[in-house]
């Protein structure tokens, strides 16, 4: 302005003549002021878009720093999953040996229909022993009894043979005293008749000395024979009063014996009708414990297919959640390599498109340190280099207004790929439940098989301890 203001002073005072010269340079020095504003406002423009840029490539980048962190944050915890599934499909694969082997081995302790029927066989011939030794046992019991009863009688007889064999020398007695002492009368009265004639024979003084002394002799024999009756008699009644309580208590011990006899042949009977009760008891529990077992028997049998059918839907069940499970396996790695080989193309594309960005800045940084030394230099070069520079930078700017875009979009792709993570997590959260559900089906069904038999050999050892 002040160069213009000075030629201005000089053309005035250097006269008229040089005044169109002067307009003309002052018109074409006020465009180069007006050109230079403006070029100046739109290196304003310029620097504030840059700096515009600048903040949006410093967001972009934290946006990668985010996105490389949530990226290995993500990679970290779908190696975690993978490993954690990896380590509960092998335990689970371990579980399901074990289970498997407890089946087998519950199989082989379970009762088969030979083993069944040999047990069947055992408990019979068992309560076959039990019953002949109970039956033999009665049967020695009725023959002691009768032995018994046997002895009584002969015991009984031989007592009344006795006592008829006595009463009969009783009797002779009797009658050998009876008749001795009519024979010493006879003879008594002979020897009076005798002594009386004799007597009478001889001298009256002397027959009535003889008859005094006869009689007196008579008298003291009879006196003498009296008393030795008397003596007999007492004797004979002492001994008719012993025989008689000699009766007495034989027939009392006769009594005693006949009731023992009836008591024993009442109690021999009753023992042979409880003998026979017994055994018609025992034949009837014996039936009875026989249709319980084969009823039990049958019901085993039953059980036994029925758990037979059970264990084969539960091994194809198994079998079917196992081939699940490979796939499901398969499938999230087969996934999880693809996210994986995915994210590395999509983050080694980042870099490299973050390399270029960094690159064209440097550039453009590099450009804007030239242009200014340039325009410093030489403003007319200044201006066709801006431009020139105008039409790169816009397209630099929609290109990265594009990656800003494909950014967003790789974001939501990356926001995609976790919602299948999620899903792909609640997918083996679904299988895991499956797979305890299945657990807990198995060890319900192992525990309820083991107390069935738990049930029939306690039943079993019932029976065997009421028969014994």
């Amino acid at each position: 302005m002040a160069s213009s203001s000075h030629l201005m002073t000089g053309g005035v005072i250097g006269g008229g003549g040089g005044f169109a010269p002067l307009l003309s340079h002052l018109t074409m020095e006020t465009e180069l002021q007006k050109l230079l504003a403006e070029e100046k406002t739109r290196a304003e423009e310029h620097k504030i878009n840059y700096q515009r840029l600048k903040v949006e490539y410093t967001r972009l980048q934290d946006k990668i720093m985010e996105l490389e962190a949530e990226n290995k944050s993500t990679i970290e915890e779908s190696k975690i999953v993978k490993d954690k599934y990896l380590a509960m499909y092998e335990a689970c694969k371990r579980e399901l040996a074990e289970k498997i082997a407890e089946i087998e081995d519950m199989k082989t302790r379970m009762i088969s229909a030979s083993r069944l029927e040999l047990i069947k066989g055992e408990i019979a011939n068992e309560l076959e022993k039990t019953f002949k030794e109970k039956s033999k046992k009665q049967e020695a019991e009725v023959e002691e009894y009768r032995l018994a009863v046997n002895k009584l009688r002969y015991e009984l007889s031989f007592l009344k043979a006795e006592y008829e064999h006595e009463q009969e020398e009783h009797r002779k007695h009797l009658e050998d005293l009876v008749k001795h002492h009519d024979i010493e009368m006879s003879n008594l009265r002979q020897d009076r008749d005798s002594t009386i004639a004799r007597v009478q024979a001889e001298t009256g003084q002397d027959k009535q000395k003889v008859m005094v002394l006869q009689r007196d002799n008579v008298q003291l024999h009879i006196q003498a024979e009296r008393e030795s009756l008397k003596r007999q008699l007492e004797n004979l009644q002492r001994e008719l009063v012993a025989m008689a309580a000699e009766n007495t208590s034989l027939k009392g011990d006769i009594h005693e014996l006949e009731k023992k006899n009836t008591i024993l042949k009442g109690h021999a009977e009753e023992v042979n009708h409880r003998s026979k009760v017994d055994v018609y008891d025992l034949k009837m529990e014996m039936l009875k414990q026989r249709r319980e077992v084969e009823k039990e028997r049958d019901m085993l049998k039953n059980m036994v297919e029925d758990l037979k059918s059970q264990l084969d839907i539960a091994d194809s069940k198994v079998g079917k959640l196992q081939q699940m499970l490979e796939d499901k396996e398969r499938e999230i790695v087969h996934r999880v390599q693809a996210a994986h080989e995915e994210e590395f193309s999509k983050m080694t594309k980042v870099e490299s498109e973050k390399f270029e960005l960094e690159t064209k800045l440097q550039e453009l940084e590099r450009r804007r340190i030239d242009d200014d030394s340039r325009h410093h230099k030489n403003w007319k070069k200044t201006r066709r280099g801006l431009i020139k520079q105008m039409q790169p930078e816009k397209r630099q700017s929609e290109s990265c207004f594009t990656r800003l875009s494909h950014m967003e979009n790789l974001q939501s792709e990356l926001e995609r790929e976790r919602s299948e993570n999620s899903s792909l997590k609640t997918q083996v959260h679904r299988l895991e439940s499956e797979l305890m559900s299945f657990r807990g089906a198995e060890n319900e069904l192992a525990d309820s098989n083991i107390q069935e038999l738990k049930m029939a050999v306690s039943q079993l050892d019932k029976l065997r301890n009421e028969q014994e």
